[in-house]
């Protein structure tokens, strides 16, 4: 028979996979905005124990330590869609020139610099060196010890901390093992993990919306083989003396997808145990056990395709900017894209504001990408959305739906959480922008204010002439 006369029963296999595969995968979405995200990352919830053993076991594959998940997220919320490293660098440049002039003579340091983050065309030194000292404290309040700062500079060294020539971006290849240098580390834990801004690409969000995993790992990698570097709450002894694999996980995650299929054609799931043991079935229950096993790896690949989709989508079309309906197709599809800062400097994007499809976007993330403008400034508020009624329902449903559940005592499993008390007072929130990060946006915010001046101006111009 014909591959024509086959395509009927093979594009209705192909649905039953993808529809049977995203069952399996809602669970762990859901247990990822409501564990990995509010409460592990943000302190907005607190779930039952027994809730957030079966999330991590549901999650092992995709993301085998949460805390990780957690303190990379933290770093994107700490200095979102941009990076603190240029500024560090030039901050101790400018020390060290201070405490060794006889060393640095001949070594000038600019009254500005240009290059430092997208959208700002100068910053004067003073703003550097704020931004700077800050960044120094928190990379030494992180390695601790093993920091140290750069004992002498070249010429060469200078020109390219003082005058860089292009907007700072990730390396082409991220590296993915273990040896980082000190400036890489510097780096990682100084910038957004997987801001589209930071991508250097002609569109920049499909650039993320291909690569976020590759970029999410760059920083979990550094935080997996150095503990030491993460945030105290989440430096858990289950973070360093974790020892599943991801591999082990996808074999389980296999194997509890194949027991699914084994029920639902009435096969016993203990022949699936037997197999995996190498113990000898008859010949029709090895073949079916084997069938079921192989259709339960295919169901478990496609499950942690829609979590990896899921995470791609949210971190590229989260952070567009300014959206409509036309501009989500463009920056899916276009060749070029160019997202738009919005009034306060940022580029988080609420894409309920985009018509269906950014409706349809966010629900379908369980309401990441609908309102990430509130969400980064307000990020203890359990919805997505400042909205109350039915209106703030259908920003975010799925945040309502768990803020509901966490306010009401008929729900034990979910309560509100416990947010950071343990911060002295001026403290800021591990999950906000630090000062720095705050003085680059509102840097940004002003070069947004100054260009709707000067196009209103020419507009003016335009209508008079």
């Amino acid at each position: 028979m014909s591959v024509e006369a086959n395509l009927p029963e093979i594009i209705k296999t192909a649905a039953e996979f993808t529809a049977g595969g995203f069952a399996l995968a809602i669970p762990g979405i859901a247990g990822v905005t409501a564990f990995h995200h509010r409460e592990l990352t943000h302190r907005s919830l607190k779930l039952h124990p027994a809730l957030q053993r079966f999330i991590r076991w549901e999650m092992r594959v995709y993301s085998p330590i949460a805390e990780l998940w957690a303190e990379v997220h933290r770093g994107h919320h700490r200095q979102p869609d941009l990076s603190r490293k240029r500024f560090l660098d030039a901050y101790r440049a400018n020390e060290w020139k201070r405490e060794q002039p006889q060393e640095a003579e001949g070594f000038v340091v600019p009254d500005s610099v240009s290059h430092f983050a997208k959208g700002v065309e100068r910053f004067s030194m003073e703003e550097v060196s704020f931004i700077g000292q800050e960044a120094e404290g928190e990379v030494m309040k992180r390695k601790g010890e093993s920091y140290k700062r750069p004992l002498s500079y070249t010429k060469e060294k200078w020109q390219e901390i003082f005058y860089p020539t292009e907007d700072p971006v990730y390396p082409e290849v991220p590296k993915k093992g273990t040896d980082y240098t000190q400036d890489e580390e510097e780096t990682i834990i100084l910038e957004d993990p997987h801001s589209p801004m930071l991508t250097g690409k002609e569109n920049p969000v499909r650039a993320v919306l291909r690569g976020n995993v590759r970029l999410y790992r760059q920083a979990s990698h550094l935080y997996r083989d150095h503990p030491e570097y993460m945030s105290p709450d989440l430096k858990t002894d289950a973070v360093v003396n974790y020892k599943i694999t991801r591999i082990r996980g996808f074999v389980e995650g296999s194997l509890m997808a194949a027991g699914i299929v084994a029920l639902a054609h009435g096969l016993d799931p203990s022949n699936l145990e037997a197999l995996r043991n190498g113990i000898i079935l008859n010949d029709q229950v090895g073949l079916r056990a084997l069938e079921a096993l192989g259709e339960g790896t295919i169901l478990n690949l496609i499950k942690l395709g829609f979590h990896i989709e899921g995470g791609n989508i949210t971190n590229s079309l989260g952070h567009a900017g300014k959206m409509t309906s036309g501009k989500f197709v463009e920056a899916i599809f276009g060749k070029k894209y160019e997202p738009e800062f919005n009034d306060d400097g940022t580029v988080s994007t609420d894409s309920v504001d985009g018509g269906l499809l950014g409706r349809g976007i966010s629900t379908i993330t369980f309401d990441e990408v609908g309102g990430q403008k509130w969400h980064h400034l307000f990020p203890w508020l359990i919805p997505y959305t400042i909205r109350t009624g039915l209106k703030g329902v259908i920003e975010a449903p799925w945040g309502k739906l768990l803020d509901y559940m966490a306010r009401n005592k008929h729900f034990p499993f979910i309560n509100v959480g416990e947010g950071f008390p343990e911060l002295m007072s001026g403290e800021v929130r591990p999950d906000m922008p630090t000062e720095g990060g705050r003085l680059i946006q509102q840097r940004q915010a002003e070069e947004v204010k100054r260009m709707k001046a000067l196009q209103a101006a020419q507009t003016l111009v335009q209508y008079h002439s």
